[in-house]
């Protein structure tokens, strides 16, 4: 089976095009979803730099995807790996509903801080990588704390659920 990328092409007039097929397993729900059925198509202005152009087909090509990837993981029953931008998402509204169940009675300051330290070395700390392990000094922030697969694992760690991503409805259905 031959491996097909996606393409930007020029058309004639100057506009930049790109088109990329809806594998046959999704396409109903794609057609509804997005009103697409047969093949995805991104059109950019004749006035756009090559380079914009190029940017603008990775973001393109990785949305389209997603959402076919989406869609198969719903099909199938499976959780989907998820972006940067929709693992933030998550998170901020985990924390949401979470500070709503305490807003009334937040409770001892001594219970915040054993969740605290619980949060911070029981969960986020197994998830750092061998590098941090090997020279903890190199990254004192915790930069690799803000990977999606990390707030994604801690997330399940949490509450043992698996996120899905549900395009039609609320974003995150669990």
């Amino acid at each position: 089976m031959a491996l097909r990328m996606v393409a930007l092409s020029r058309a004639t007039d100057g506009r930049w095009f790109a088109r990329k097929g809806i594998p046959k397993d999704v396409r109903e729900e794609y057609a509804r979803l997005y009103g697409v059925r047969r093949e995805a198509h991104l059109k950019l202005p004749a006035d756009t730099a090559r380079h914009e152009a190029k940017a603008q087909l990775g973001e393109w090509g990785a949305e389209i995807e997603t959402r076919i990837a989406t869609l198969r993981a719903k099909k199938n029953g499976a959780g989907q790996p998820l972006t940067r931008l929709n693992a933030i998402a998550l998170a901020g509204r985990w924390y949401t509903w979470f500070v709503g169940q305490h807003e009334n009675d937040p409770g001892p300051a001594k219970r915040w801080r054993e969740m605290s330290d619980h949060l911070v070395w029981d969960v986020i700390y197994p998830e750092a990588p061998e590098s941090y392990h090997d020279n903890p000094k190199a990254d004192p922030h915790w930069e690799w704390q803000k990977e999606p697969e990390v707030l994604v694992q801690n997330f399940r760690k949490q509450t043992g659920v698996v996120p899905r991503l549900e395009p039609e409805e609320d974003p995150w259905v669990f």
